[in-house]
């Protein structure tokens, strides 16, 4: 079980606490929060559960957390919407993040729906592919030919 402050597990409280802000008022500090718990997720998939399996839907965690994940990044993904934009970096972080959630979840058509809007947010952010649109680029690809 993995521990420390980018630990999936306290995402929860990292989420009650960007909601607190939020209801606040204090934006940029909820905006803190909310980022990291999109940090934790992004780094959590690609680096550890999607490193320990062929298969992108094996999971090393309690589907539990997943679900939960679902729901607090729904709510960060439409909060980083209507304070910043549909185009905005932490936005398509956080459509990249949800996606790889529903991927986890089986929710296929929300995976890819959110990694596509993701990858468009990256690739306006100018003239140069940057390592994030090929990363989703890459992750699309996978998604792709496991599907085929």
């Amino acid at each position: 079980k993995e521990h420390g402050p980018e630990s999936i597990y306290l995402c929860s409280s990292y989420y009650y606490m960007g909601e607190l802000f939020r209801k606040e008022d204090s934006i940029q500090k909820a905006r803190s929060f909310f980022a990291k718990i999109v940090s934790i997720w992004k780094k959590f998939i690609t680096e550890k559960d999607m490193q320990n399996s062929q298969n992108p839907m094996y999971s090393t965690i309690d589907e539990y957390y997943y679900h939960e994940a679902i729901q607090h990044l729904s709510v960060i993904k439409n909060f980083f919407e209507n304070e910043f934009g549909p185009d905005n970096i932490l936005t398509a972080e956080t459509c990249l993040a949800f996606g790889l959630v529903c991927l986890k979840t089986g929710d296929y058509g929300s995976c890819m729906e959110n990694l596509q809007k993701a990858l468009m947010v990256f690739q306006n952010q100018g003239p140069i592919i940057n390592p994030k649109s090929r990363e989703v680029e890459n992750l699309l690809r996978l998604l792709d030919n496991m599907n085929n």
